[in-house]
């Protein structure tokens, strides 16, 4: 799955110290296409020059794109950087442009910014709404190539950049993240040039001094500016350097009180609803099974032929969630076959004590050395069948060995040690969310309390409460990698009994042969 979004930039060297940051990627997983040099500086300087030689230094200076994968997609780093390389080449060849593949979140991605100017034509690259569904579907058609997923991406709300929607769609108010950057920087800052860089390192542009009327900050991921006054009073120049000044009156416990009144809150109801159904599954023998431990857990379903979309009501909710809304996983059929999945795992488990882990040596010298050749060439040349085969058995055999390395890291044996860990692994996510749930209901109970009649020791409650809920929030996050493996686990577990079985069968075939060869002598 790849998602795809695009901002302007007029800031060339901090959009590609950004994704050049060492902490994000390293060199092994950047390119630059049309750029003999590797260092920023230089770089900058040679995107000016095109634009100075076609007489287009004003206006937008480049555009950022940025491709995301899905945290669960069975991708690894280089195959993602590979994804990016051959997606740039189908429309930014003429254009001199910097990748780099980031590993610093649970999702892996490509962040590209590109010279506004052509290199070879010296056309400015054009932007609009046709252009952009242009550049998605070039994504979609590489990542199809690689048998990844495609997403059709929702539309937000009128009027609104992804990133402002994107923290209100999470109940975060993306002002309140803005003013809490501001204050942990106020911290951490005995001057206002360092008050600048603090925040520039929190990847926001500023806008201050003379040549402006109003201060204004725009964080780079959330992509819309707001001036300090719509902040607050507390937010202009003036009262932030003021701020500075007397800083050790921006207490700590106030930060943290800050942080727990604005960002804490419930775990959505389709997370909860999600727990229950993977727990129903791994209980289950069959579909009748699933719906009365889905019933005894307070459940009314709606499924079968009558209905378009199965759906889940639990007796403490208002209003029932269909299967799809909670994911692809989630749906009538989906369900159906991961029991009949785990149903065929079990049965394996009384035959199979021992799981054979056999890793494979799929990369040669040179791609240790990460030259990322191993997939594909970089020009796009028509590929034979039997290249096409080769690439796939390549990718076939480093999703083998990723699994592998799941199994050893997690001391898994045997089919039934995975299957007890696999059941371990979805109560405790199961708990947590529970956890979570009680930790946001009651945060929310504590605020409403606190802001009819506000008191110290009712404040530290809350803080308190906060970093809880924090402590929890790491370890569902933990959890939640473990189970996205989880699916491919049990294909590849699956489609392994199955190659086994052929081969067996192949085996006394030719046994067969054999012996009526013998016989016939």
């Amino acid at each position: 799955m790849a998602y795809v979004k695009r901002h302007p930039t007029n800031d060339l060297k901090r959009s590609i110290d950004y994704i050049k940051n060492k902490s994000k990627t390293d060199e092994l997983l950047t390119y630059e296409n049309l750029l003999p040099s590797s260092d920023t500086n230089e770089i900058v300087a040679m995107m000016n020059q095109t634009k100075d030689a076609f007489k287009k230094s004003g206006g937008i200076q480049g555009h950022h794109f940025i491709q995301s994968f899905k945290s669960d997609e069975a991708i690894t780093l280089e195959l993602a950087h590979q994804v990016g390389k051959e997606w740039c080449d189908t429309f930014l060849s003429d254009y001199e442009f910097v990748l780099a593949t980031h590993k610093d979140k649970d999702h892996l991605h490509n962040h590209i910014v590109i010279n506004s100017v052509n290199a070879k034509n010296g056309k400015k690259y054009l932007s609009n709404a046709k252009e952009r569904e242009y550049v998605r579907s070039l994504s979609d058609d590489v990542c199809k190539e690689h048998d990844l997923s495609i997403i059709t991406p929702q539309k937000t709300e009128k009027n609104k950049v992804y990133g402002e929607w994107k923290y209100q769609k999470e109940s975060i108010s993306w002002k309140d993240k803005i003013k809490n950057d501001i204050d942990d920087s106020i911290t951490q800052s005995d001057n206002y040039d360092q008050f600048i860089e603090e925040m520039t390192k929190k990847n926001y542009t500023l806008r201050y001094g003379d040549t402006y009327k109003y201060n204004a900050f725009e964080h780079f991921d959330i992509g819309k500016r707001v001036r300090g006054k719509t902040l607050g009073d507390a937010y202009t120049e003036t009262r932030i350097k003021a701020r500075i000044l007397n800083k050790d009156v921006e207490k700590k416990t106030d930060r943290l009180f800050f942080e727990g009144y604005y960002f804490l809150k419930a775990v959505p109801q389709k997370e909860i609803v999600q727990t229950d159904i993977d727990l129903s599954i791994l209980e289950s023998a069959n579909c009748d099974d699933f719906i009365s431990r889905m019933q005894d857990k307070g459940y009314t379903l709606r499924y079968g032929d009558q209905y378009k979309f199965n759906s889940f009501k639990h007796e403490k909710m208002k209003q029932s969630i269909r299967g799809k809304t909670i994911g692809s996983l989630y749906t009538e059929q989906k369900i159906k076959t991961r029991i009949e999945r785990n149903q065929t795992l079990i049965k394996q488990s009384a035959h199979e004590s021992t799981i054979h882990l056999d890793a494979h040596t799929v990369f040669s010298k040179r791609y240790i050395n990460n030259k990322y050749t191993y997939l594909k060439p970089t020009h796009l040349t028509p590929l034979s069948d039997n290249q096409k085969a080769v690439i796939q058995n390549k990718r076939q055999l480093l999703k083998d060995n990723q699994l592998i390395a799941f199994f050893k890291q997690n001391n898994l044996r045997e089919i039934s040690e995975y299957l007890t860990f696999k059941k371990d692994v979805d109560e405790e996510l199961h708990f947590v969310v529970n956890q979570l749930n009680t930790l946001g209901s009651k945060h929310k109970e504590l605020l409403a309390d606190y802001t009819n009649q506000p008191h110290p020791k009712l404040k530290q409650t809350i803080i308190d409460n906060a970093k809880k809920h924090e402590a929890i929030k790491e370890k569902y996050t933990a959890l939640n990698k473990i189970r996205a493996d989880f699916r491919s686990l049990d294909t590849y577990l699956i489609d392994k009994q199955k190659e086994k079985a052929a081969e067996k069968k192949q085996d006394k075939q030719k046994e067969k042969g054999r012996e009526t060869n013998d016989s016939g002598r």
